[in-house]
């Protein structure tokens, strides 16, 4: 079997050598049985009941290297058709065999810039590969076997007859394993590229643009890669995100007061946290949520000439990293002070030019308790030697807890809390922490079935993604409570505005991208049954479509949480601006103190005539009382409110009269004669309608009061004009006072009794009777003691007023005008009592009368 294979310089893709490689689907040919009966990675026998008959898959670790192959002379595929590769390449294939894998990521480097500068290329930290590989046999998987050195992986091509599908897990890729992997199978170098995309891979690289953005997107591909994130706790670690770049490049190291720590990271592949927590005040220091990014990778193709199918997923390792702790003191020695003591001078002067931490997070001093106990139960005793290596300490960790279990758990919580053991077994399940790798072999081993890889890892997803759902709820619910305290709002805005932005953007990508996972996933199981893959297909879309609705919810209360923040916001820039308006109000107020008094100062400061003599200090006082009272009642007759109100009204009638009037006004300000003549205009208006108001209350009010006393006035002036020109002339002649009443009194009868009288039998009797009728109408429906009170007025102004009149008026004696006063006094009483009398009884008469008057 060839190392490599041909290569074509023209479109910078490998061409597949006539054997042992890659061949389209509708290959038919097998390869030989190779061996049986091949021992596992620990040597043990993994051979299956159901499976003896059958050849053993090989071990490729026991299979030496096969030699190399000349170029490939078959014909090669170019979009739909297929065309010879001899007619791709201008020049003539180097006889000495087919090109390395690092040649052809140089090649494919010049025509793709993502490979050219991507991480592919690169070398990586660690050099350890790790692969686990399963072969299908009819409806039987084999035994887990294990690839610890790159140099074997060239004989994972060589494949029993009968195997249907060799599934291949590859975790932390690094150089060497790209190599053999691509070299081998003939991997187009985007399959590596796209799972090792912002990786840390090749350092502290995070901002690689997504495969989208490639100029080969649009191609179709024999792999497919997915992204989805892993809610889990972040532990306490002695590095922090700013430490982050340095420590891919190398590692880290931080200065205590006790000690020293070297932070190495353990894995190629170290993806960045997307951080859950709303609190700023977390550190690295605490135990904190976060999302992980994790990645799988599938590539898929068939032998040549056999039925058997490669499937190579790779996996993302946990994030794992070294601590090596170098105390300045011996760990648990009383008797080597003096090593401390020279080690704490060491510390003092370091101890500028690091951070430092002063307490070393819980997990380390879990791990060095138990390390001590495990070293006193087997006995271990230190080393006597260099003091440096008396003092350190070296822990190996993964430095994520898990949340919740990514398989189900199946306890009785009812009895489970009842015995410390139960309890113990629970919470290491709870928080057991297995890579996606591990995950997926267990389920493997548990479900030996070809439909299995699609529940398996697709229940991982679907797991992670519930859990981050979840979290992001608890995230929003505390944003909605903490949104209305001002306080914790400006402390924690930036955070809240990084989770919503950041899963605004995953989740819809998580959700596009989830669809054709999938199919690609159903895909890998062509050599099952119809109905079990629609069976598949069936269930595992009924669980997308409630995943997408749990995702969906999300997305939408996202929005709304959003827009609740940016409202926020607005009312706290709002509030913000009003303190300080109100603030600057309140230093103006001494303007309306010093400005008047300023002014009255400079007047009795003016070097003019008036001033020439000094004038009494208290002539300022009360200038400046006076002015400063006048400028403060200014002030507070401004900031009214019914001046306010005043001049919105102003405005609003203004621009209502400008778009009546079809004139431009601009939004922020008015001009004065657009003003003017809007109150003008209404003050024209107001006139008007008042005037109109006005005439019709007075015409309605002569109306009704010459329905009334019209009959009276026109008797009246009719009879004066008749009577006027002969009183005129009777008055102006020179005549005695006597005669000319004498004379008057008969001119006015007559002229009452020519005119007056056929006027008043030619008027309608309702004209001429309004007056009585209204004066009989409003007595008629007074009541008793005001008729009664007009009797007397009547009687009083009869039988009292008019004979005093005239008694006083004579020229008596005053004792004949008291006598007859007082008889007419008396005259008065008894009427009244009479009248009084007669009334009373005819009340009761008339009350007797109505009781005794049967009711029918």
């Amino acid at each position: 079997m060839a190392t490599g294979q041909p290569y074509d310089p023209a479109l910078a893709q490998p061409v597949p050598p006539p054997q042992n490689h890659l061949a389209p689907r509708d290959s038919t040919n097998s390869l030989e049985d190779l061996l049986r009966n091949a021992g596992d990675y620990n040597g043990s026998q993994h051979t299956q009941e159901a499976t003896s008959g059958s050849p053993a898959p090989i071990d490729p670790s026991e299979l030496p290297l096969p030699a190399s192959r000349p170029p490939s002379t078959q014909m090669s595929c170019q979009g739909d058709r297929m065309v010879d590769s001899a007619q791709l390449v201008p020049h003539e294939v180097d006889a000495t065999g087919p090109p390395s894998y690092g040649e052809i990521i140089q090649n494919a480097g010049k025509v793709l810039e993502h490979i050219k500068n991507g991480n592919v290329g690169k070398y990586s930290r660690h050099e350890r590969t790790s692969i686990t590989y399963y072969d299908y046999i009819g409806n039987l998987i084999s035994e887990t076997r294990h690839i610890d050195d790159s140099a074997n992986i060239a004989a994972l091509c060589h494949v029993s007859a009968d195997v249907q599908q060799r599934l291949i897990f590859v975790e932390d890729l690094s150089k060497p394993t790209i190599n053999k992997l691509g070299e081998t199978f003939g991997i187009n170098p985007e399959f590596f590229e796209e799972h090792l995309l912002n990786s840390g891979y090749a350092g502290g690289k995070y901002d690689s643009p997504p495969a989208r953005n490639w100029s080969t997107a649009s191609f179709e591909k024999s792999y497919i890669s997915f992204r989805w994130i892993r809610p889990v706790y972040r532990l306490p670690t002695y590095f922090s995100s700013s430490d982050l770049g340095d420590l891919l490049d190398d590692s880290t190291t931080h200065f205590t007061r006790g000690k020293s720590v070297t932070t190495e990271i353990l894995t190629n592949i170290f993806r960045l946290e997307w951080g859950l927590w709303t609190d700023p005040t977390k550190t690295m220091r605490t135990k904190r949520v976060c999302g992980l990014e994790e990645r799988v990778s599938i590539w898929k193709k068939r032998l040549i000439d056999q039925n058997t199918e490669i499937v190579i997923v790779l996996f993302d390792p946990l994030p794992e990293i070294s601590e090596m702790h170098q105390y300045w003191a011996p760990i648990g020695s009383q008797g080597q002070n003096s090593e401390a003591d020279d080690d704490s001078d060491a510390d003092d002067d370091m101890s500028h030019y690091y951070s430092t931490i002063e307490e070393e997070p819980q997990r380390v001093k879990d791990q060095r308790s138990l390390a001590k106990s495990l070293d006193w139960l087997i006995g271990k005793k230190k080393r006597k030697g260099d003091k440096h290596e008396k003092n350190r300490e070296v822990l190996n960790t993964v430095i994520i807890e898990q949340i919740a279990s990514r398989q189900a758990i199946s306890v009785d919580l009812d009895r489970v809390f009842q015995s410390t053991q139960s309890v113990t077994d629970f919470e290491e399940k709870l928080k057991e922490t297995k890579s996606t790798k591990l995950e997926i072999c267990d389920a493997l081993r548990m479900h030996r079935e070809p439909l299995s890889l699609v529940k398996a890892l697709f229940g991982i997803v679907e797991q992670d993604t519930m859990s981050l759902l979840n979290q992001l709820r608890q995230v929003l619910d505390e944003i909605d409570i903490e949104i209305l305290d001002d306080t914790k709002m400006e402390d924690r805005l930036g955070q809240w505005r990084q989770i919503i932005n950041r899963a605004q953007g995953e989740l819809p990508e998580l959700r596009s991208s989830m669809k054709p996972f999938i199919e690609f996933l159903i895909g890998l199981h062509t050599l099952s049954s119809p109905m079990e893959v629609a069976a598949m297909r069936l269930e595992v879309t009924q669980d997308i479509h409630e995943l997408w609705k749990d995702i969906d919810y999300v997305i939408d209360r996202l929005q709304r949480t959003s827009a609740s923040l940016t409202s926020n916001m607005g009312l706290l820039d709002s509030r913000r601006s009003i303190e300080e308006a109100h603030a600057v109000a309140r230093l103006t107020e001494l303007a309306f103190i010093f400005v008047p008094m300023s002014f009255a100062a400079s007047v009795f400061g003016m070097q003019v005539e008036p001033f020439a003599d000094p004038v009494p200090l208290r002539n300022f006082f009360i200038v400046a009382v006076v002015v400063t009272s006048f400028a403060y009642l200014m002030r507070m007759t401004m900031r009214s409110h019914w001046l306010i109100d005043l001049k919105a009204a102003v405005r609003l009638d203004a621009r209502k009269y400008a778009a009546k009037n079809g004139q431009p006004v601009q939004a922020g300000t008015l001009p004065m004669l657009l003003v003017f003549r809007s109150i003008a205009t209404r003050l024209g208006t107001r006139i008007a309608r008042t005037c109109k108001w006005a005439a019709k209350r007075i015409s309605s009010a002569v109306e009704r009061f010459w329905a009334v006393f019209g009959f009276i006035i026109s008797f009246v002036l009719l009879n004066g004009v008749a009577s006027g020109i002969p009183l005129a002339v009777l008055w102006t002649c020179e005549l005695d006072t006597d005669i000319q009443y004498a004379v008057t009194i008969p001119i006015v009868l007559i002229v009452i009794v020519v005119v007056g009288v056929p006027f008043w039998f030619r008027s309608k009797p309702k004209f001429r009777n309004a007056l009585p009728d209204f004066i009989m109408d409003e007595v008629r429906h007074a009541p008793f003691w005001v008729r009664m009170t007009l009797i007397y007025l009547i009687l009083t102004a009869t039988f009292i007023v008019v004979p005093l009149a005239l008694i006083w008026t004579r020229p008596l004696a005053t004792g004949i005008k008291t006598g007859l006063t007082v008889g007419v006094a008396m005259v008065m009483i008894l009427v009244v009592l009479i009248v009084t009398v007669f009334g009373a009884s005819g009340l009761r008469s008339g009350i007797g009368a109505r009781v005794q008057t049967p009711f029918y």
